[in-house]
Formats: structure tokens, sequence, C-alpha cells
């Protein structure tokens, strides 16, 4: 026993993110802790991605990406304990895979877990400085997770009454949005429909085109939104 014993349920991309790591093949593991061991420090995430995108590895850039923020987010819990007492507390990484594993029903070996903590306390790739961290989620919100909810609703000629088959029928979406705000895990529901959800796919792909535009000049200045 120990104090990580009965952790609070981390955010659902951490808990997919740990799951996945546990049950890739030897091969595909073997490829991604070297790719995270390498002694580089690319200046964005997307240089982080191509680098790994260079190996071997029958995942998906998506799969990558998930592993990657799993790691780093691993690694800005245990710099903290790193501040506090001196040491990265690998008790803390043994006990959260250790409670995910049992609470899922799957199991991870001792050698990847051993691979996970080296990584965490080596990799120059997810270990951006404290500084850095800090700027970049110094915001009252911090995105965590998100998905789509879809159904089909029927719409009758009346409210009050039910008479008979529906006139029509209308396609809702449902935007559920995972977000950490302060210490706390939060979530919120916003209701689109077809047009709505193409005009945030405008802005994402907007979004993205900055992002990328940015990333390349290395520009630290605010672009017209």
């Amino acid at each position: 026993m120990n104090e990580f014993d009965s952790l609070p349920r981390p955010p659902l991309f951490l808990r997919k993110g740990l799951q996945l790591i546990a049950s890739l093949v030897e091969a595909d593991w073997a490829t991604l802790k070297a790719a995270f061991l390498e002694k580089r420090f690319p200046k964005t995430d997307a240089e982080s991605l191509d680098l790994i995108a260079k190996n071997p590895v029958t995942l998906s850039r998506k799969d990558v990406d998930l592993i990657r923020r799993t790691l780093s987010e691993l690694k800005g819990v245990t710099q903290q304990f790193e501040e506090e007492q001196g040491s990265v507390d690998s008790d803390f990484i043994s006990s959260l895979f250790t409670q995910e594993a049992t609470a899922n029903s799957y199991t991870i070996t001792a050698n990847r877990l051993q691979d996970v903590i080296e990584i965490v306390r080596n990799s120059t790739i997810i270990a951006f400085p404290l500084r850095v961290a800090a700027v970049k989620n110094d915001n009252e919100r911090n995105y965590l997770e998100a998905r789509i909810i879809s159904d089909i609703r029927p719409v009758f000629s009346s409210r009050n009454q039910i008479d008979g088959a529906p006139l029509a029928t209308v396609v809702v979406h449902n935007l559920m949005l995972e977000f950490r705000s302060g210490e706390a895990s939060k979530s919120m529901c916003v209701s689109l429909d077809r047009d709505d959800l193409l005009a945030l796919h405008g802005v994402l792909e907007r979004a993205l085109a900055k992002d990328e535009l940015l990333s390349e000049r290395d520009a630290h200045k605010e672009v017209d939104q």
C-alpha cells in the first residue's frame, strides 16, 4: 500500500492513452520507446510527431499523438513531485497504471511499466520546461477531450398532441467537451446542426492553418483572428 493507491479518476484522454500503451505489441512499443528517448528537443508538437512518424510504426498518427500526450501529462505531474520531493515518483505512475488496468480488465507488464518510467524521466521530446508548460496551460479552462453524439428526432404536427406519424425528422448533433478548470475535470454539451458543423469545421481548419504558419516561422505573436 502507498499514498497513490486510491487516485482520483484521470481525464478520458489519459485513460485511453494508458490502455493504448499497455496494449501495444512489443515491436511497436520498442520503436516508439527509441523515438521518445532520442536526444532531440523539437520546438513544436508537430516536430515531435514527425520524428516519431519516420519510424516504421503500424500505429496511426492519432494514436502516436495520444501516447505522446499521455506521457507528457505523466511528465507534468511527476515534475511536480520532483519540485516538491527532489525526485520523480515512480510509485505514482505504477499506481495509476495498476488502478486503470484493474478497472478496465487489462494488464501492463512490469517491463512496459519500467519503460514508461524511463521515458518520463529521460525523454527530451516530452520534457518541455515547466515554464513553457505553465505558459501554455495558463488558462481558466484547458481542453481534455471531445466527442459528438448524433441522433434523429421526429417532428410532429403538434407539440402537445401525438396524432399520427411524424411529419419529418431532424438530425441533431451534441458536442460533448471535457475540460480542466483549476484542479477539477468538467464537461459541457452544445447542440449543433449541419450548418453549425460546417462552420465549426471551417474555424478548425483556419486555426490549424494559423498553427502551421506560426510553427514554421517560429513566431511568438498573435495573428489576426
